[in-house]
Formats: C-alpha cells, sequence, structure tokens
C-alpha cells in the first residue's frame, strides 16, 4: 500500500523541509543565561547576602516539580545501565535504580532552587514574581553551575550582574 492518495509529494517535500528548520532546536545546548524569578523581598534578600535561598521540595507550589527532576535522573539512570559494561559500576547503578524507583520526597531533605531559560514567562511571573512587584535576575549559565561545583555545604556564592 502506498502513501494514501492525500499526500502529494510536494507535501513530503514540506515535511522534510519543516524538519530540517526544526531538528537542531532539539538538541540544543543550555542558554547562557539563565533566570531566577523573586519577589522584591526576595531580591533584596539576595542582594544583600549573595546567596538564593531554596525551598524544601515539599513546599514547593508545584508538586509535580520534584517528581519531575526525579524521573529525569531516573532516566539517566537507566540508560547507564543498559550501556554499562564496568561490573563495580553495575552495583551502584542497581542500587540508584532501586531508590529511584522507589523515591518518596516528602520527608526528604531535598532543597531546590529554580532558574528559567526564559527571561519574560508570563508563568513564571505569576508564580513567583509576586504580583506586580516581581524581579527576573539573570545569572550565566556556566559560572553558576561552577559556582554550584565549588560551593561549600550550606553555601553558595552566586554569579550575578546588575
Amino acid at each position: 500500500m502506498s502513501d494514501a492518495p492525500y499526500i502529494t509529494e510536494a507535501d513530503k517535500q514540506e515535511y522534510q523541509r519543516f524538519v530540517r528548520h526544526h531538528l537542531p532546536g532539539f538538541a540544543k545546548t543550555p542558554s547562557k543565561e539563565v533566570w531566577h524569578y523573586t519577589t522584591a523581598e526576595g531580591l533584596i534578600a539576595i542582594l544583600s547576602t549573595g546567596k538564593i535561598f531554596s525551598t524544601q521540595v515539599t513546599c514547593l507550589n508545584d508538586s509535580l516539580e520534584q517528581r519531575y527532576f526525579g524521573d529525569l535522573v531516573h532516566d539517566g539512570v537507566k540508560k547507564l545501565i543498559a550501556s554499562n559494561q564496568n561490573t563495580t559500576l553495575q552495583a551502584m547503578l542497581r542500587v540508584a535504580d532501586a531508590a529511584l524507583s522507589n523515591r518518596d520526597f516528602s520527608s526528604a531533605w531535598h532543597f531546590v532552587a529554580c532558574f528559567s531559560e526564559v527571561e519574560d514567562d508570563l508563568g513564571q511571573w505569576r508564580g513567583y514574581g509576586g504580583g506586580q512587584c516581581g524581579y527576573a535576575i539573570g545569572f550565566d549559565f556556566d559560572a553558576l553551575l561552577k559556582a554550584v561545583e565549588l560551593r561549600r555545604p550550606g553555601s553558595l556564592t552566586l554569579p550575578m550582574s546588575l
């Protein structure tokens, strides 16, 4: 059976053009700048301390945020299990897989701070901007990752530019 008579050669060519144009966007590199949306009070605290205060995961306004992150990590562990040839690592991956399969963040001491690649996002303003007095603080993504890597437990000096 051939393609339905409804799909013309021109349709196929247009589809191929569309895919070639949009496919690179699915493999994009992270933004050079990320944004942290906050209230005026949050901005003052960040500027006066040089720190972003994180939130315990059970206090998030969207309970699916913690599940989403856990699912991303679990998917990564599953991919490593499928391709792993190292027997030492295999045992650790099985433990990680089991822990992530039965995770319950409700009593965990996990804390998060959230960032967006979008500088002006209505959903972020509504969720984190505190009404009409919100702020979006831009951070250099690479510098932020480096600050996280170098941090002492319980502290994080932020690479802010105002």
